[in-house]
């Protein structure tokens, strides 16, 4: 597409503009007659897509969108895009993670939860990485890495080991303040009390469930499978945790506890 490279790595256009990257994820165009959920915000023609100072680069395998950057929260508003190629009449779709350059999301095969990783710096992180659009990737994983799509494996308790969910509320002094909700959490720890008391009274009262109010609420990347973190035993987590989940009974949910990550409510379901 007559796109080059300067030192720094930052695309250019050929009259020399700089440009700046925005991580997508290449997805499928829906069958006709299929009945598609996700439907684009637009389809675009390359000539039309070029003309707004948009195009696509393959790198590493993921497809990036590259707006300028005065553009750059504009098109992350634009979270689906279709680009019809000018030799075929078939779409592609690229939906906005919403991370910042370089990163994308994988999926953990071990823990069976998404993570983030720069294949450039070999970095791999549980919560977002600085810079991250909060509202793109919410949009994002509630898309790709669902508790529908995300289920527990299906293994059967191991000896010494139990199974439990939990809901994760942050604060500003947690160990890491930020979350797939909230690229910086800034409330204080008594904000964060008042926020889990308030889904503690709501779980207690039958209103809603644990794994529930996880799925939209909690500051853990468990949310994804309703806060499932699956089998663990003795040693595997904060030991404030362990003592409480250790202490519960199938179907028990824990009043809160605290860790260095923050404030949680735990419910046992193995």
């Amino acid at each position: 597409m007559g796109w080059t490279e300067d030192g720094t790595g930052a695309p250019r256009q050929p009259d020399g503009r700089r440009q700046a990257l925005l991580p997508c994820t290449l997805g499928f165009p829906p069958k006709r007659g299929g009945g598609a959920s996700n439907k684009p915000s637009s389809i675009i023609h390359i000539p039309a897509f070029l003309s707004n100072r948009v195009c696509l680069r393959k790198q590493a395998n993921p497809i990036h969108s590259i707006p300028i950057r005065s553009s750059l929260e504009s098109c992350r508003a634009l979270t689906v895009v279709v680009v019809v190629a000018p030799a075929s009449d078939t779409p592609i779709f690229v939906q906005a993670t919403g991370l910042p350059s370089g990163w994308e999301v994988r999926h953990s095969n071990s823990k069976n939860l998404p993570y983030y990783f720069n294949p450039s710096t070999k970095e791999s992180r549980w919560e977002p990485p600085s810079g991250t659009d909060s509202e793109t990737l919410k949009h994002y994983m509630g898309t790709y890495h669902s508790s529908a799509s995300l289920r527990p494996d299906g293994q059967g308790q191991q000896e010494g080991k139990i199974r439990a969910s939990h809901l994760l509320v942050k604060h500003r002094d947690s160990r890491r303040p930020s979350s797939w909700r909230e690229a910086q959490i800034t409330r204080s720890k008594d904000d964060a009390m008042t926020i889990i008391l308030g889904h503690e009274a709501r779980i207690r009262s039958g209103a809603t469930s644990l794994g529930d109010l996880a799925t939209t609420e909690s500051d853990c990347s468990s949310s994804r499978k309703r806060g499932d973190l699956g089998f663990f035993g003795k040693g595997d987590m904060q030991k404030e945790f362990e003592d409480a989940a250790f202490a519960l009974k199938p179907g028990e949910v824990s009043h809160v506890v605290e860790t260095a990550s923050g404030l949680h409510l735990i419910e046992r379901l193995e």
